[in-house]
């Protein structure tokens, strides 16, 4: 997927065409996503009526958040990708990310954890793209851990940075795989797509954003099984 040699014109109608891709697709998806919280919040129903809600809920977030993957991605390829920063507390976006997940967390009987130390601890950067970054990775985590196992979203202060950690329990990365781990996946990448799960594009947007904001993304296996994906970002 790479725009080298290709015309401006060319890349900023792809992105443009990506923007209004999401845009259009945002509503009717909102709107699912809405429905079946007001359903399951008022409405006394059997526990499989309830998984079902969980699983459509998590199916069109997931569709959203493939959407906003492409729409990076496009950006990435233009060069056009611009960060509104401010003071970010990093826990609060943990905090979001790990509620976006919990549902269907709690539907693949997976536990979600997420460990601080007190104080708060902020950065200069776009919150809305860390939690983007934050969401793959944790989104991640989950649908690749075993009914039974555990995810654990770790956040530390090491000198001037903060580190992020998300541990999960599945059966963690082929050693193949391990040189295009953040890069974005091709067609014939079938393989590779299957591992990740989506569009293969998840791991590369969150390396992306990381990287704009002066940080690391970095990953390593767990002991004895899973991966342990790590983000470091300037205080």
């Amino acid at each position: 997927m790479s725009s080298r040699g290709a015309p401006a014109s060319t890349i900023t109608a792809s992105v443009e065409f990506a923007s209004i891709l999401r845009h259009a697709m945002l509503t009717p998806l909102s709107g699912i996503v809405l429905w079946c919280d007001m359903i399951r919040r008022n409405t006394p129903m059997s526990d499989s009526l309830d998984r079902a809600l969980i699983a459509i809920d998590h199916s069109a977030r997931a569709q959203v958040a493939i959407l906003d993957n492409v729409v990076e991605v496009s950006r990435m390829q233009s060069g056009s990708t611009l960060l509104a920063r401010s003071s970010v507390d990093v826990a609060t976006c943990i905090d979001d990310v790990i509620l976006q997940n919990v549902s269907v967390a709690k539907q693949r009987e997976v536990s979600l954890r997420f460990a601080a130390p007190p104080g708060e601890m902020t950065v200069h950067g776009d919150p809305v793209r860390l939690r983007a970054a934050l969401h793959n990775l944790v989104d991640n985590a989950v649908n690749n851990s075993p009914r039974g196992g555990t995810v654990e979203v770790r956040l530390d202060a090491i000198e001037n940075s903060i580190a992020i950690h998300v541990t999960d329990q599945g059966g963690g990365i082929v050693p193949e795989a391990l040189p295009d781990l953040f890069k974005i996946a091709s067609l014939s990448e079938a393989g590779l797509m299957s591992r990740r799960g989506g569009l293969g594009l998840g791991l590369a947007v969150a390396r992306w954003i990381v990287t704009l904001h002066g940080g690391k993304l970095a990953h390593k296996p767990n002991t004895p099984t899973g991966c342990i994906f790590t983000i470091s970002l300037p205080r």
